[in-house]
C-alpha cells in the first residue's frame, strides 16, 4: 500500500532477472516498491520503501504439512475440500480391487477424474513461479 492508502500489485523478481549488480544495489535508492523476491523464508521489497505504515504488505502464503496421528477426530487434509472424498475413494477402491468387486474400475475412474482436477486447481495457485527459460547475456569483453 502505498501512502494514499492504494494497493499496488508487485511484480515478482529474482537473481536472474538482475543483470551485471547485485540484488543489494539493484533500485538502492528507497521509493514505492515494485519488486519482490522470496528468498528461504523471507521476502525483499525492490526498491525498499521511503516510508513506515503498518498493515502494507498483503500476502497469501502455503504452510507446512500438518500430519494426522491415530486419536485425530477434527482435523481436516491439508487440501482443497472439494476433493477430500478422495481420502475414502482409494480405500473404496482397494477393498473393492482385492475382494474382486465390480465396480473396482468405475472408483479408479473417478479417482482419475478428481486428481486431474485437482492437479488442474493447484496448478493455477502460484501465479508468480512460473517456470520458464529464457536467454542470459553474456558479455565476451
Amino acid at each position: 500500500m502505498d501512502t494514499n492508502g492504494n494497493w499496488n500489485k508487485l511484480e515478482p523478481l529474482d537473481l536472474t532477472d538482475v543483470f551485471n549488480q547485485s540484488l543489494t544495489d539493484f533500485l538502492k535508492t528507497a521509493s514505492l516498491p515494485v519488486y519482490y523476491d522470496k528468498i528461504g523464508n523471507s521476502i525483499f521489497l525492490y526498491p525498499k520503501p521511503n516510508y513506515t505504515q503498518s498493515g502494507s504488505l498483503k500476502l497469501w502464503i502455503d504452510r507446512g504439512p500438518n500430519y494426522f496421528v491415530s486419536s485425530d477426530t477434527t482435523k481436516a487434509p491439508g487440501f482443497n475440500s472439494l476433493y477430500h472424498d478422495l481420502c475414502a475413494l482409494w480405500p473404496a477402491y482397494n477393498f473393492a480391487l482385492a475382494n474382486g468387486r465390480s465396480n473396482a474400475n468405475q472408483l479408479m475412474t473417478e479417482i482419475q477424474a478428481k486428481e486431474d482436477a485437482l492437479k488442474e486447481d493447484y496448478a493455477l495457485r502460484a501465479k508468480d513461479d512460473h517456470p520458464r527459460l529464457k536467454a542470459r547475456p553474456y558479455s565476451f569483453r
